[in-house]
């Protein structure tokens, strides 16, 4: 019997960020610089629908087995800017029923 070493949790962190209500926007975008940001919600799935100024983010958290042990464990997580991709993702999708024949 084997066991697994390693257990994965999946969800969508919606994050919400707070603009300030003076200020000159950005020239560019006609919007004021996001201030500070906050959780608003845990979804099990990706939502549907999302506020102005709210993301959804997908975390997968992949602890040890031993992790659940009565200890309580923290974590912090940082997302460095270059992870992150403003621009569309283009993905070109072929028949899949050509590709078997």
């Amino acid at each position: 019997m084997t066991t697994k070493q390693q257990v994965d949790a999946t969800a969508y962190l919606v994050i919400e960020g707070t603009r300030p209500r003076y200020g000159s926007p950005d020239p560019e975008t006609g919007l004021r610089c996001i201030e500070k940001t906050r959780i608003v919600a845990l979804r099990t799935n990706r939502p549907a629908v999302l506020a102005r100024d709210q993301v959804a983010i997908k975390v997968t958290v992949r602890l040890p087995v031993e992790a659940f042990d009565p200890l309580a464990p923290a974590a912090l997580i940082v997302v460095p800017r270059e992870f992150v991709d403003r621009r569309p993702i283009e993905v070109d999708v072929e028949d899949a029923s050509e590709a078997i024949s």
